[in-house]
């Protein structure tokens, strides 16, 4: 069970609403109520992986604030499109954005052209975010995208930070 710290009823309510965000509602449902989460399944789900071209020989050329800033740029847009779209988030990882449909919600019949259309927005946000607003001469932040459709298990794994994670 989530362990509830000596805080205000509106401190609780924004530790709540970050689980809510962290996690699809039936898993966060669980996880609050100090449950076991079972494992999501589907016989066959899409997942999206995308990285910043260059992004290791760009973050050198930029101060650590601005890196985070593009990439909380980039992210928001994405996000912002997988929400629209019906795609689930599962997380980023440095530069490294991962996705899914069709495993969280039901949508058998078109979670493949869903993520298609994901990946078309994910480039869009792209041409649309500058790698430095400060200096546009930088360009624009450029992704590889890919995507494969097949089985895949959802689970909650860890005790001390919790991720749910596709395998």
């Amino acid at each position: 069970k989530i362990e509830e710290y000596p805080a205000s009823a509106s401190k609780r309510a924004q530790g709540q609403g970050i689980v809510y965000d962290m996690f699809p509602r039936h898993v966060a449902d669980k996880l609050m109520a100090g449950e076991a989460v079972p494992d999501d399944r589907a016989e066959c789900a899409t997942v999206f992986f995308s990285d910043i071209v260059g992004f290791t020989s760009l973050s050198a050329t930029l101060e650590s604030h601005q890196v985070s800033e593009m990439l909380d740029r980039l992210f928001g847009k994405m996000d912002a499109a997988a929400k629209n779209i019906g795609v689930h988030k599962i997380e980023t990882i440095g530069d490294c954005y991962i996705a899914v449909s069709n495993l969280v919600s039901s949508q058998p019949l078109d979670h493949v052209s869903r993520m298609a259309r994901f990946s078309l927005a994910a480039m869009q946000a792209c041409r649309d975010t500058l790698i430095d607003p400060a200096n546009p001469d930088k360009g624009h932040v450029v992704i590889r995208v890919g995507f494969d459709s097949g089985p895949v298990v959802g689970s909650v794994v860890g005790s001390t930070y919790k991720k749910s994670s596709p395998a």
